[in-house]
């Protein structure tokens, strides 16, 4: 034990040393503790602030529907009254085309709140990008090139496939944004398995199988401040003309509503990247069948309906509706009144019709308390939104139907002629 001059060490000397070592280890601990616990906080503000603007545009959404519904229908009504060949028709197409479009846009809202109604299917994201490629290349331009990566045997994912054909799309959309002059976009699948080690350290992850999707591109990057607030609706950086904030906000509510998450990192002129992680799913393949809504005779036999809507003015347009097309109405503003009525008329009825979301008693509850007591009612649950993660093969197998808000008169009524088991 020896100094560079060749004299020994000497106990105090090791002492000091040692004291010294200890002294920077800890100092050491201490810092990389307080770092973590830094990092820890900025999550979890981050995550209940992204949840409470959630939560404020879900609800937005909600109440938007509902107007949307009564406009829509009433303006249905409006150019049924008139006749086929009236001019003024022309004006009210323009109101529900206008409706149409506002719809898109709550429904995003909603895919970022999380709170979208979904139909779930098994998907593998490699067939899902090859049956995308015709679409995406024009999409993005003939100047930016698509580099794609499978992973072998990838394993399937179970989520709403037009969902997950938006997350890509928007992606794509956003780089080619950061691309004015062309560039690269590198698309890559792959299966990683996340420990509960792996977990400490990724923000908003948690142990288990994932199919992890990571969509990087060669553009402009993104500044370190603007990567906190990139998820948020209706945040950009672009022009206003160029976009409306939403399609990345879209991105973060599909991936969380399917108990996934998703990650940036970037640097401004060196491109950014996206790692996008989904659950895998190993369970038998569940499809969506869905039908085209025709017109056609959607008038009733004088069916008895529980209508429950606590928007006043829904439940008026809803009801007026019904009985327009021969049906027996029954109303209520919520489950407490619907449930008095039902006693009334001892429980006399062949449809509910009720919203999910309501003050007091939700629309679920009120289903089951009604067929408790009349096995043979069917059931037709409606809303804009919806605060349960919900999704129409889970109802239909109870037996019930899910229509989303803003409807038209013929889904609504195809429904409820569906539901009741009249001829289509």
């Amino acid at each position: 034990n020896l100094f560079q001059d060749n004299t020994e060490f000497i106990d105090e000397d090791i002492d000091i040393l040692q004291t010294i070592s200890n002294i920077f280890a800890g100092a050491l601990v201490n810092k990389l503790e307080n770092e973590e616990k830094d990092q820890l906080q900025k999550q979890l503000i981050r995550s209940q602030k992204m949840e409470s603007i959630g939560n404020l545009a879900s609800g937005i959404a909600h109440d938007f529907n509902n107007i949307l519904t009564i406009i829509q229908g009433r303006a249905q009504i409006i150019s049924m009254d008139l006749g086929r060949d009236n001019p003024l028709n022309k004006q009210i197409e323009h109101i529900i085309k206008a409706c149409k479009q506002s719809t898109k846009i709550t429904s995003q809202l909603l895919l970022f709140s999380r709170n979208q109604i979904a139909e779930l299917s098994t998907i593998n994201l490699n067939e899902l990008i090859k049956d995308l490629m015709k679409m995406l290349q024009p999409l993005i331009g003939e100047n930016i090139a698509i580099i794609t990566e499978h992973s072998d045997e990838l394993w399937n994912i179970f989520a709403d496939r037009s969902n997950i054909i938006q997350v890509i799309m928007n992606l794509a959309i956003n780089s080619k944004d950061a691309m004015p002059g062309g560039g690269k976009i590198f698309l890559k699948t792959e299966n990683i398995v996340i420990s509960d080690l792996d977990s400490r350290n990724i923000p908003d992850s948690y142990p288990g199988k994932f199919v992890r999707l990571i969509f990087e591109d060669t553009g402009v990057g993104i500044k370190e401040d603007n990567i906190q607030r990139i998820f948020e609706p209706f945040f950009t950086t672009k022009e206003r003309s160029r976009g409306t904030g939403l399609g990345l906000s879209v991105v973060y509510g599909i991936i969380k509503n399917r108990n996934g998450w998703i990650s940036v990192s970037s640097e401004p002129g060196k491109g950014a990247m996206f790692k996008v992680y989904l659950p895998a799913y190993f369970g038998e393949d569940t499809g969506i069948k869905t039908e085209t809504i025709s017109i056609s005779d959607l008038f009733g036999n004088g069916e008895r309906i529980l209508v429950v809507e606590d928007d006043q003015n829904l439940l008026d347009f809803v009801s007026s509706l019904l009985l327009r097309y021969k049906y027996n109405v029954y109303r209520a503003e919520n489950a407490e009144k619907a449930i008095e009525i039902f006693k009334k008329e001892n429980g006399d009825f062949h449809l509910l019709l009720s919203d999910i979301v309501m003050p007091g008693k939700s629309g679920l509850e009120l289903a089951r308390e009604l067929t408790g007591k009349n096995p043979n009612l069917k059931v037709i649950l409606n809303s804009g939104y919806t605060q349960r993660r919900i999704n129409r093969v889970v109802l239909e197998k109870k037996g019930i139907k899910f229509i989303f808000k803003p409807y038209t008169i013929e889904q609504l009524l195809k429904t409820v002629r569906e539901q009741l088991g009249l001829p289509q």
